[in-house]
């Protein structure tokens, strides 16, 4: 069996570099091609972590030699012809970053005496990664078939083997091979027994001293005192003056916060509110007629009670009050003795608006 070793680096000094190696076997052997994937171009990089790999995997492809092509280390180096195999890697499960690729004995028997090869992580189908690649040269074995280029050689008769030769002069020591990757640590030894104890040493300087902790939580209240004696009555105070503000009214020693006031016009009726003002009621008299409303203070509110006599009457304000897209006019019930409820505001302290509108009432 071919045995061959190729270390490679995932991470090159430049994607434009692709590792290369050349290496020569015969047709009649089988091919072991161990590829041990480090991380860098270091020599003393470490071994790729290949575990949990999401990539499908590696791929050794084979081609035949092809005429023409560009220069390599001097002669021609040849595009890739016709595929002769394409082997997938196996990840190692013993040692780091290692994929082996294996061709039994008599696969390589009709290569070619030249073919060139690479390594690729594959992606997809359409999508692959070059790690290395190379040349592989074959040697011819006697009787077997030429590999693939011109007739078959003539076949060769072994016959009785000779005496051995003299030994020859010993050759000069090969280069250093590849260094394996490093085997699997091993189970990890019983704890030996403890030493003696050493002396004391001496007390190092006083640490710094630590931040202050956070207050603790409050305590409970404690239990009230005893209630002391009840002091004398004071004098009585001089009586106080009391002055009525917006919407209070003060009337035979009685503060209100609801006056009324009414009034029963004719052809024209005008309502005067005071700062106690709250509601009006409007007697309707024999005529129809119109009602002004004098300004009261900002923010004021008036409820009109407007009341229809046995023969009702037109009732309908001036320009004092203003209506909004809401309600837009305001005219009364035309029903003997009905009542209208009729709310006003006076946001601004002049004109007055309506906020609502609710007619005859029966009462």
């Amino acid at each position: 069996m071919a045995n061959f070793q190729i270390s490679v680096p995932f991470h090159g000094i430049s994607p434009n570099w692709i590792h290369r190696r050349d290496f020569v076997s015969s047709n009649g052997d089988s091919l072991s091609l161990r590829m041990t994937l480090k991380e860098s171009d270091d020599p003393d990089a470490a071994a790729a972590n290949l575990t949990g790999l999401t990539v499908p995997g590696f791929r050794l492809t084979v081609w035949q030699d092809s005429s023409g092509g560009a220069w390599d280390y001097g002669g021609v180096q040849s595009g890739p012809g016709t595929t002769l195999a394409q082997l997938e890697g196996i990840v190692s499960s013993l040692y780091p970053g290692t994929v082996d690729f294996v061709l039994g004995l008599g696969g390589m028997a009709s290569w070619p005496n030249r073919c060139g090869f690479a390594i690729d992580i594959v992606h997809n189908d359409s999508l692959q990664d070059r790690l290395a690649e190379g040349i592989l040269r074959l040697r011819g074995i006697p009787g077997a078939m030429a590999t693939g280029i011109g007739a078959q050689a003539p076949q060769i008769v072994m016959g009785p083997p000779g005496p051995p030769g003299p030994a020859g002069p010993e050759g000069d020591v090969g280069p250093a091979g590849v260094t394996g990757s490093t085997g699997p640590a091993g189970a990890t030894g019983s704890t030996g027994d403890p030493g003696p104890v050493g002396p004391t040493g001496t007390t190092g300087p006083t640490g710094a001293t630590g931040s202050t902790g956070p207050a603790g939580p409050t305590g409970s209240t404690g239990a009230p005192g005893a209630t002391g004696a009840t002091g004398p009555t004071g004098p009585t105070g001089p009586a106080g003056t009391y002055t009525a503000g917006a919407g209070i009214g003060i009337s035979g020693g009685t503060i209100s916060a609801d006056g009324q006031i009414s009034i029963t016009p004719t052809t024209v009726g005008t309502i005067t509110p005071t700062n106690a003002t709250q509601s009006c009621v409007v007697n309707v008299g024999s005529s129809n007629c119109v009602l002004t409303v004098q300004p009261g203070y900002v923010g004021q509110h008036l409820r009109l009670e407007i009341k229809q006599p046995a023969t009702p009457r037109t009732v309908s304000f001036d320009s004092t009050v203003i209506y909004g897209t809401d309600i837009t006019s305001y005219t009364a019930s035309a029903v003997a003795n009905a009542r209208d409820m009729v709310m006003l505001f006076c946001p601004a302290g002049t004109t007055w608006t309506v906020a609502a509108i609710v007619h005859g009432f029966a009462v």
